[in-house]
């Protein structure tokens, strides 16, 4: 119902419809034509509303400087279920699109719905300029099948979308016009306006070597070569109540010396690394067991009827495997009219207390946190309904059958969840997450995944783990750098015994603290720090402090370099007079050669200088600060003393060597 409005990128305009069919198999488009957008950064605004024989459509456009923002509130008008195809989408010609990302891989034609690419977007570029489609809501993000230069069209569409009688429901999605073409540019620009940025202080990691391994103790080396605040125990494999029982979900909650035995550890644990927050792998939506009835009123229910499992049987032993143990699937489930829940619900919310009060945990690593483990789609629609999932038959344009997503309807729990181990004190790492607007906007969630790639380009941050088949410390590093040429950072995972551990820090261990304010190929930066593997010139705008740099060498290794910092003093600045800002600019160039990596960190020093001046920062710790400079005139360096900046005002006793001079 409407072919909606160019979107401008420079001098060239896209023309973005949307495509709506109903079931009078009618395509139905309107074409509309917005104005520029208020230069001085308001959007304008435009409604309109159409009608069919079945639905009404309530369009909200809001044009701003950077996006076009679209809300379609949809009511279904009918006394029946409504289903509907919808496609946001704009008409390429043969040969027109020159580069193509569907959901931040490098491809073109159609993404289907419930992949594993858990950021659905369609960004292409033609000769002249390029063009971002995203999903906003929940539900669209959920069924989005984004698509490049397929059928003569680009856009994003969903085929799912379905409505109650007399329902309504708002669909949310953006326009990015991008005139760089660059496709790291329309994921910043979308992750600044949604606020999709957020702060980690600290490294993750495993401890321990393997999950072969995961009764060790380890020392402070260990932690200290890979910075870690958050310690991560692999799947408990091998109970101790019964070794062919291994434990993928909440199942220690039936098992009492596996409990202990972790209690006892973790104990070991917080008294050796004071602070350490202490986690362990959960795919919560698996349980064990041979009487998968226990949660009926949960069940994942697949599309012959039959309830969801994971694997054959192999993993427990022919007389378990016989005796009918399986990975059973389950969703939790609030009811948000009612509050009722579920049986699967109370057991995920219970065992929270389990973990943290009994076992000693601070924590879960999330494995399949929102991204359903054997299918994303469970068809129990007699029990319940998500209200906005459907099947549909393509030729009628009707619904074949309701469906509930498994990440939808499960949305509620899973947040509470989260939030329960956040107001413990605790902390969760979401791991394979479709990144829905209600969970982006949990900043407190670390977010991490399997492999390399864009997976995560549309959550607040984003923390990948290791390849788990690393032979030795030079190929962990350059896993690394596979992280890192996707804008992402690093958490370690398995490492062989026969490495014998780490011999240095690691480019990981200086990854932290850092808010993932922009992302680049080979590069994130934070107002903490810059983490690059990119030759270039870099620094902080209106940010006047000192920057110290450490370099990786391409075994990974920390080493010596020669990158200079230089200062400029404000145009007109002839003395030392300081007023605001010390300084014109502060910059660093970095010169990197393959495989070499870069961490710049502003410190808590600046430079008052009255012409420019060459300086290296030699050494910055917590009772050093050790500085080179060389420029000509007169220079004053200005830096705080104390525990935290604001103790500058009552510092306590110090000492300066200018030279041969103290």
């Amino acid at each position: 119902m409407g072919r909606e409005k160019p979107a401008s990128g420079g001098e060239k305009q896209w023309h973005v419809e949307v495509r709506e069919v109903a079931p009078e198999e009618r395509v139905h488009k309107k074409s509309q034509k917005n104005q520029a957008a208020n230069p001085q950064g308001s959007p304008s605004r435009y409604q309109v509303r159409a009608r069919g024989a079945f639905y009404t459509l309530d369009r909200q456009v809001e044009v701003f400087p950077t996006h076009v923002y679209v809300k379609d509130r949809y009511t279904n008008t009918t006394d029946e279920d409504l289903g509907l195809l919808i496609y946001n989408e704009t008409p390429v010609k043969p040969g027109q699109v020159k580069k193509s990302f569907l959901s931040g891989y490098d491809r073109r034609g159609r993404q289907q719905e419930g992949s594993t690419d858990y950021c659905p977007s369609a960004f292409f570029t033609d000769a002249n300029t390029a063009i971002g489609i995203v999903p906003i809501d929940d539900v669209y993000v959920v069924q989005a099948a984004p698509y490049v230069d397929w059928e003569g069209v680009s856009g994003v569409g969903t085929e799912k979308f379905a409505l109650a009688a007399g329902a309504s429901y708002t669909l949310e999605w953006s326009v990015y016009p991008t005139a760089s073409g660059d496709y790291y540019d329309f994921v910043n620009h979308f992750r600044t306006v949604e606020n999709r940025i957020s702060r980690v202080d600290g490294g993750s990691g495993y401890v321990t070597y393997s999950p072969a391994s995961r009764r060790m103790v380890v020392d402070k080396s260990f932690m200290a070569k890979r910075n870690l605040q958050v310690g991560i125990t692999p799947v408990l494999s091998r109970p101790v109540d019964d070794p062919n029982l291994p434990i993928e979900g909440i199942e220690f909650i039936d098992f009492p010396k596996e409990r202990q035995l972790l209690r006892l550890q973790n104990t070991a644990l917080h008294k050796q690394h004071p602070g350490i927050k202490l986690v362990f792998h959960i795919a919560h939506s698996l349980f064990a067991t041979n009487t998968p009835d226990r949660f009926a009123d949960s069940a994942v229910i697949d599309a012959d009827g039959q309830q969801a499992r994971w694997g054959d049987g192999r993993y427990f032993g022919s007389e378990n495997a016989a005796a009918g143990w399986r990975y059973w699937e389950f969703y939790p489930y609030r009811d948000p009219e009612t509050g009722a829940t579920n049986s699967f619900h109370d057991a995920l919310l219970d065992s929270v207390d389990v973990m943290m009060d009994e076992m000693g945990f601070d924590g879960g690593q999330l494995d399949g946190f929102l991204a359903g483990y054997t299918g994303q789609w469970s068809y129990d629609t007699d029990v319940r309904w998500d209200q906005h999932s459907a099947e549909m038959n393509h030729q009628t344009k009707t619904i074949t059958r309701r469906v509930n997503s498994v990440i939808l309807i499960s949305l509620p729990s899973m947040i509470e969840y989260a939030r329960k181990i956040r107001d413990k004190g605790g902390v969760l790492l979401g791991m394979h997450t479709v990144f829905m607007r209600s969970i982006a906007d949990e900043k407190h969630i670390i977010f991490t995944d399997e492999g390399t790639g864009p997976q995560l380009h549309l959550a607040p941050n984003m923390m990948p783990l290791s390849f788990p088949q690393l032979k030795n410390e030079k190929e962990l590093y350059l896993d690394m750098l596979d992280k890192l040429s996707w804008g992402e950072m690093f958490i370690p995972y398995s490492e062989p015994t026969f490495w014998g551990g780490l011999t240095h820090d690691t480019l990981s261990s200086r990854q932290f603290p850092i808010r993932f304010e922009e992302i680049r190929a080979g590069m994130v930066k934070g107002k903490e720090r810059i983490v690059t593997m990119n030759s270039g010139v870099y620094g902080w705008h209106g940010d006047d402090r000192l920057h110290q740099v450490h370099k990786f060498d391409g075994r990974g290794a920390p080493a010596p370099h020669d990158f200079v910092t230089t200062v400029s003093p404000p145009v007109g600045r002839t003395g030392l007079e300081v007023e605001g800002q010390a300084s014109a600019g502060v910059r660093t160039e970095l010169e990197l050669a393959d495989h070499e990596s870069a961490v710049i960190e502003p410190i808590p020093t600046r430079l008052v200088a009255s012409s420019p001046v060459n300086i290296r920062v030699l050494q910055c710790e917590d009772e050093t600060l050790r500085v080179l400079l060389n420029g000509q005139g007169a220079a004053a360096l200005e830096f705080y003393v104390g525990s935290s900046w604001p103790d500058w005002k009552n510092p306590p006793g110090y000492q300066t060597t200018v030279g041969t001079t103290t």
